[in-house]
């Protein structure tokens, strides 16, 4: 006798929310968020026109958001917190770290003691960054929020370029909001991401012009660690237009970058000419004119501080020398690897290794392409500096981001409940002439 194939236990439905609708209330939260995304609120603190810090606001705003969120759907938020708690406990493991870390005889504590302490917030902030998930569950007020904070570090690096100092801490490089050249090229890339569409990807004139305005800022600020992230957000969303579209995408792509390539290269030189920051014989700008003395200059340097960071980490491998010591030295290590490692020693690298990583898992769990490729570009910006967990816009993303994946993915729902609720939608033929009219 022929057997019938097992009827599965489990059935994925679409995503419970809306993601194509926009909402006042997420406008107005997202034009507010874009304040922190591209670093604005910083940049005036440093700049003496914000009398109070701004991390106190960004904590502020952000409890009583998450207030109002938990008194509307209590149970969502934790639903919400459980699928992102990989990336909760090994944020919540480097700050035990920290703290942890302060007490050895090396540590620097000049601060106030605040290096151990700073790690408690930065978590705070991740924390509550998630709940804000629900009301960023429109695709739309996501992509709103990050292209306000693009047009606004993209716009603020071309007037550091133009008037040299405006903002940057070096008159031979544009930073923008950013106050550092390197820091404002990674936050251009990383609200890229959130700016483009990737439930719909395809090469469109609006993809083309925020990747347009993303290399132009880029490219300004003279960063080569820049210029790779952009390629890894490039690749990857090239990768996925392919996948869902076919080759004709990359044809097409193609096609445009002789154009616009040449669009660009005429506007580069034309930069160079223009632009007093290319004036400066001894900048970084040489880079771009064929001229290799100063690249081999700063990998020369480069490669001499990681050695000296490793010899470091050789003397305390395990427990490290304790939490801020790289910030007592002289240069940074301008690599969250080796600045983990030796300040918090092993485990502090495998907890802020696991957070990179969690943040690439749950994308890859869910499905979401975004939060996979902000877990490729944590781990790709780690290489070039040695403070990212300080700031704020970063933890941000990486949070909404994730929680994002897992509140826009399918649920498994029971073949009974699935059955049960479709009989509920029925009605007998009497009810169904009787709704006709």
């Amino acid at each position: 006798m022929r057997q019938l194939a097992p009827v599965p236990s489990t059935i994925h439905l679409a995503p419970r929310v809306d993601q194509d609708r926009l909402s006042f209330t997420g406008i107005l939260i997202g034009a507010y968020l874009a304040l922190f995304l591209c670093q604005f609120d910083l940049c005036m603190r440093l700049q003496g026109r914000l009398s109070f810090p701004p991390l106190y606001l960004l904590l502020g705003s952000q409890s009583l958001l998450a207030v109002s969120i938990w008194y509307q759907n209590p149970r969502r938020v934790l639903q919400l917190l459980g699928e992102c708690q990989g990336g909760i406990f090994a944020f919540a493991a480097i700050a035990v770290l920290a703290f942890a870390g302060a007490a050895l005889p090396d540590a620097d504590l000049s601060d106030g003691g605040m290096n151990a302490i700073y790690p408690t917030l930065d978590f705070l902030i991740y924390l509550l960054a998630i709940p804000l998930v629900t009301i960023f569950a429109s695709a739309r007020n996501w992509r709103l929020a990050n292209l306000i904070a693009l047009i606004g570090i993209a716009t603020s690096i071309f007037i550091d370029a133009r008037y040299p100092g405006t903002f940057s801490l070096q008159e031979t490089r544009a930073a923008g909001f950013g106050i550092n050249p390197n820091r404002g090229a990674a936050i251009t890339v990383m609200v890229l991401i959130g700016a483009l569409d990737w439930k719909h990807p395809r090469v469109s004139f609006a993809t083309i012009c925020w990747g347009m305005l993303a290399l132009a800022a880029v490219f300004l600020t003279l960063s080569r660690s820049g210029v790779l992230m952009l390629g890894v957000v490039g690749t990857s969303y090239l990768r996925l237009c392919v996948r869902r579209n076919g080759m004709g995408s990359l044809v097409l792509l193609g096609g445009l970058a002789f154009g616009v390539g040449g669009y660009a290269l005429i506007a580069a030189d034309a930069a160079q000419q223009v632009l007093p920051m290319f004036e400066s014989a001894g900048s970084r700008a040489n880079l771009f004119s064929g001229q290799l003395d100063a690249m081999e200059t700063s990998e020369d340097s480069r490669l001499i501080l990681v050695q000296e960071y490793l010899d470091m980490i050789f003397e305390h491998p395990i427990l490290g020398w304790g939490t801020g010591f790289t910030y007592g030295n002289e240069l940074g290590a301008h690599n969250m690897f080796l600045a983990r490692w030796v300040d918090n020693g092993i485990f502090g690298l495998g907890a802020y290794v696991a957070l990179i990583w969690m943040t690439f898992r749950t994308g890859r769990k869910y499905g979401s392409w975004e939060c996979m490729t902000v877990g490729l570009f944590l781990f790709a910006y780690s290489f070039f500096t040695h403070n990212l967990l300080e700031q704020k816009n970063m933890l941000l993303i990486m949070a909404i981001t994730a929680g994002r994946a897992a509140l826009n993915a399918r649920r498994p729902v029971s073949v009974g409940n699935a059955v049960l609720a479709t009989r509920r939608m029925t009605y007998s033929p009497r009810e169904g002439l009787a709704k006709a009219g």
